[in-house]
Order: C-alpha cells, then sequence, then structure tokens
C-alpha cells in the first residue's frame, strides 16, 4: 500500500500527520509524496477559517483530477466540521477520530511488517503534541467544537516521547498543543507546564526545546524565569493578542484586555533579551470600527513583536460570532490586514537587522544538504556555504539588506 499524507493548518496538524506517517510505515505502508499509484491521501485539514477550508477542498479536488486512482482520506478539523463540504462523494473517506486511522484504510493493527524509518531530514525539527482541546470559549474560535475540551497527556509520557525524538536524532523538539498554556489542568493531569519543560531541559543530549503558540496570561513568572535560565529553551515566543481594542477583545471573549497583554509582554522581553514575539491579528471582527482598527495599530507597533500573522475575521459555524454582522466591506478588511502585514514585516526585518556583527548559533534545516539555518529566537538565515542538514553552527550574523545572512565560523 502507497499513501501520501498532506498536512494544513496549525503545528497540532503537522504533529498529527507526523503521528500518522510513523504509524503507517510501521505497518509496512509505504509514505511517500503525491505521485502516480498512490492508493489513499490522507488530508489533515484546517477549518479555523473560510480560507482554510476552501485551499482544503482545492487540493481534493486537483487530487481526483490529477491522482484517479486515490481515495481521499479527510482527517483533522476539516473532517469534524466541513466535511461534506469537500468534493469527491463517497469516494472521500472521512477519519474522525484519529484512532480509528487503520481501520478506515483496511488495515489491521496486528498486521505490523518491517518498520520503516521516516526519513532523516524529518527528524531535524520534530513536534510532540502535550495537550489538545480548549476550555475556553473565544466568539470567533471553533476549536472546542471540533477538539473538544482541553486534555494533556501524562508527564511522564510526554517527557517519554520526547527522549525517543531526541534519542532518533531531532536536534529541535517543538512542544504544541491547542491551548498549550493549559497544560496540565484538563482532565486528570495534575502538572504544569514550567514542570513539563524542567524534566525536559534534564534530559541528555544535544538539543533544544521551542514552545508553539501560548495565550499571554499563561506567561506566568515560573514560565519566564525557565527561559531566562535555560539556554536549551529557545527564546521564541508566539502570544495571540487578536486585537488591541478593548472594546473587540470584550466581544471576542478574550481573557485578556490590552493594557494585561502589554504588561506580560514586556515584562518577558525584559526577562528574557533578544527573545523574538510573534502574534496572531484579527482583522474585521463585527464591530471593528476604524477607530477600534487604528488602537490596534498603535498598540502593535508599541510592543516588540518581532512578526504578526493577521487574518481577516472569518464567520464560521457553530460560533457565536456566526451571526455578528461585520458592516466591513471586504475591500476594507484586506486593506487593513495589508496595513498590519506591511508593519509585521518592517519589525520582522528590524529584528534580524539588530543582530547584525553578533555571534548566534543556528540549526541547518532543510534537505540533507542546505544552506538555511535557524537560530533559537527564529531567524532564518542563509548560511555562507551549504552544509549537512540537523548540525548545529556558530555563526556571525551579516547585515544583507534582505534575507538575513551568517558566516559559518
Amino acid at each position: 500500500m502507497r499513501v501520501s499524507v498532506a498536512t494544513f493548518g496549525c503545528k497540532v496538524n503537522q504533529c498529527d500527520s507526523e503521528e500518522f506517517e510513523l504509524l503507517l510505515s510501521r505497518q509496512g505502508v509505504e509514505v511517500v509524496g503525491l505521485e502516480d499509484g498512490l492508493d489513499f491521501v490522507i488530508v489533515n485539514g484546517c477549518a479555523v477559517t473560510e480560507r482554510a477550508n476552501s485551499e482544503v477542498r482545492r487540493f481534493v479536488g486537483r487530487m481526483l483530477r490529477e491522482f484517479p486512482g486515490a481515495r481521499p482520506v479527510l482527517a483533522g478539523c476539516t473532517a469534524r466540521l466541513d466535511s461534506q463540504t469537500v468534493p469527491g462523494g463517497e469516494k472521500t473517506l472521512v477519519l474522525r477520530r484519529k484512532e480509528d486511522l487503520l481501520d478506515c484504510l483496511g488495515l489491521a493493527a496486528g498486521d505490523r511488517i518491517s518498520p520503516r524509518q521516516i526519513d532523516s531530514h524529518r527528524r531535524t525539527r520534530v513536534f510532540v503534541k502535550v495537550q489538545e482541546g480548549c476550555s475556553e470559549r473565544c466568539s470567533f474560535c471553533v476549536v472546542p467544537s471540533v477538539r473538544g475540551n482541553s486534555k494533556s497527556v501524562e508527564i511522564s509520557d510526554a517527557v517519554d516521547r520526547v527522549a525517543e525524538k531526541v534519542r532518533e536524532g531531532a536536534k529541535e523538539v517543538v512542544i504544541v498543543g491547542t491551548d498549550l498554556g493549559d497544560y496540565g489542568r484538563g482532565n486528570l493531569v495534575t502538572t504544569n507546564l514550567s514542570e513539563l519543560l524542567q524534566r525536559i531541559w534534564d534530559l541528555p543530549g544535544e538539543f533544544r526545546v521551542r514552545l508553539g503558540s501560548i495565550e499571554s496570561r499563561h506567561l506566568d513568572r515560573e514560565l519566564v524565569r525557565l527561559f531566562a535560565s535555560s539556554k536549551k529553551l529557545c527564546r521564541h515566543f508566539h502570544v495571540p493578542v487578536q486585537s488591541g481594542d478593548d472594546a473587540v477583545l470584550r466581544m471576542m471573549g478574550r481573557k485578556c484586555l490590552s493594557a494585561e497583554v502589554a504588561a506580560r509582554i514586556r515584562e518577558l522581553c525584559g526577562a528574557v533579551p533578544d527573545a523574538s514575539i510573534g502574534t496572531d491579528v484579527i482583522v474585521g471582527f463585527p464591530g471593528e470600527g476604524e477607530e477600534s482598527f487604528l488602537r490596534t495599530v498603535d498598540f502593535l507597533i508599541s510592543l516588540p513583536f518581532s512578526y504578526f500573522h493577521v487574518f481577516p475575521f472569518s464567520r464560521r459555524p457553530g460560533t457565536p460570532a456566526f451571526s455578528m454582522k461585520t458592516g466591513i466591506p471586504d475591500g476594507e478588511m484586506r486593506r487593513r490586514a495589508s496595513v498590519l502585514r506591511s508593519i509585521g514585516e518592517g519589525k520582522r526585518k528590524s529584528f534580524a537587522g539588530k543582530f547584525s556583527g553578533q555571534r548566534l548559533q543556528v540549526l541547518s534545516i532543510g534537505d540533507s544538504l542546505t544552506d538555511i539555518g535557524l537560530t533559537d529566537n527564529y531567524i532564518r538565515v542563509k548560511l555562507s556555504r551549504k552544509v549537512r542538514q540537523n548540525r548545529f553552527f556558530n555563526v556571525l550574523m551579516e547585515d544583507s539588506g534582505g534575507t538575513p545572512a551568517a558566516k559559518i565560523l
């Protein structure tokens, strides 16, 4: 059997796809890219926005035309929320529970054949999911309805998963979750993210740990102290703010208003110098007038963010915001998104530029031979020569005027 896995959306989906590939490989299934002779294509889809769902629909339609012998297997949030909108009719299988993958493909769990290793380049940066679901109820978000309430992996199991990835050769482990900072507060697990990171930090080996997205309310002093004191923990935080206007934040059902978010971000930067801090922002949310938008602009400019992910508001079925009227034309939403993306690009360049002439460590990422490196504080650099992937190098950052560049020392 030959299977391909296509992934859309967040790091949690990427982690799930890696688990699919590993499970299938251990069953003797050949996991390949999109090519002729496929039996199935697992489409791990995202339904957080209508645009993401449209990308999944277009991909499945193209796949059906180009690879008519393969059956699509719809997985992820799209399978739970929007499967009826995806083309293919009865040919498209729907996998609503990850645990049912083998049954869905007609494989018996006992039919284990010689395991096949996932390609070595995939061991450079790996994802370990320690939490899933969300118990919050932001008015725009479908995640609770498609992934359920917050659930955490037992701390010993989580640490074992990381240790296994490190033994397999991973140099960077990305800890991910739907609401990562809620780790240890869901189901019967009683711990917290700081304790988990401390246990991971104590593992032997040459590797580093990066966090996935984390809400500002979870940036407590214990967690910040850990990052300030360990070189194994990457100085990189992705902290969604969604808006800088308090009236909009209240309508979104967000837990933290702008002043508290700003205080947490500034405290984090003070404790962890040169940290990269990214964020998510929604433009055009119902009630966001021009003054609200300008307050968001001022808020984002005033804080030391190093990049933005900007999303025009997307009305999603089953959310409170679905029935809210925006009154904002699509063209205006695109304009606002363009304004914020331009500001975010300026911040990205400014952040990378301040390290010109400094020595940093990078991890070589990409194919077996690569000239791309990634710093712990999330600067993607072009290296002065090609090197083997999955290696740490000390570099001298250079002012290239465009893509950050670095000379290998």
